[in-house]
């Protein structure tokens, strides 16, 4: 693959940074209000955030992959 078609192809993949791009704009507090949501885990045991669990919960989902298409 040369350089060019690497390029190309990198340009294409930009499904994550569009949908953070979306949220930002439209959400831009989403972060900041799921930080706000009391967590009734044991401290201990965390290693991700609500907010970082959310974000994977939202990207994984059918309807927002078939999203990521359309903008890409």
């Amino acid at each position: 693959m040369t350089k060019k078609e690497k390029r190309e192809k990198r340009k294409k993949e930009r499904g994550i940074v569009n949908f953070m791009m979306i949220t930002h704009h439209f959400f831009h507090s989403l972060r900041e209000w799921l930080l706000e949501i009391e967590d009734s885990r044991h401290q201990s045991y965390i290693t991700y955030t609500r907010a970082d669990l959310v974000y994977t919960v939202l990207i994984s989902r059918q309807p927002y992959n078939r999203l990521f298409t359309i903008l890409m």
